[in-house]
Parts: C-alpha cells; sequence; structure tokens
C-alpha cells in the first residue's frame, strides 16, 4: 500500500490501517520507529564496546540525536516529526 501522498496532510490525528485493518495513529506508529532505532544503535554500540554494559552507556554517555528531513518538507511537517521524535 503506497501511502506516501498522504504524509503531506499528516497532523497529530492522522491514522492508518495496519495488516489487520486496525487503524492506528501515524504519530504513535513514528514514535515507536524513532525510539526502536534509538534502542537499536544504543545495542549495537554496546555490542562494539567490549565489557560495556547497557546500563553503564545509559548512566554514563549522554547522545545527541540528530533527524534530518527533507528539505522539500514544510514547516508544520518538520515540528511534527520533531515532536514525534520527543
Amino acid at each position: 500500500m503506497d501511502v506516501s501522498y498522504r504524509f503531506f496532510n499528516l497532523n497529530t490525528s492522522t491514522s492508518i490501517a495496519d495488516d489487520n485493518g486496525r487503524s492506528v495513529r501515524v504519530v504513535l506508529v513514528f514514535s515507536f520507529v524513532m525510539k526502536f532505532l534509538r534502542s537499536h544503535a544504543i545495542e549495537a554500540l554496546v555490542k562494539q564496546m567490549k565489557g560495556v554494559t547497557l546500563q553503564w552507556v545509559n548512566d554514563n554517555l549522554n547522545f545527541r540525536w540528530i533527524l534530518p528531513y527533507p528539505a522539500t518538507w514544510s514547516e508544520k511537517a518538520q515540528q511534527k516529526s520533531q515532536i514525534t521524535a520527543n
């Protein structure tokens, strides 16, 4: 299903259907995806750092996450992306 054309008119109540036809808010989907990617990146970092635990990384390292978005996005779309990331 191609929903890319719908993303130009997103708002906080926009919903999409999952594989079973259930309605899910797009903001929740984006939020969960970003949380998963963050978690996956930190876990990959822990695997590369010998002798370091996930707890140590969470307690001792501060990350500044930078989320790029296309230059063609409107200011409103950029703001929605930033809200979702928080």
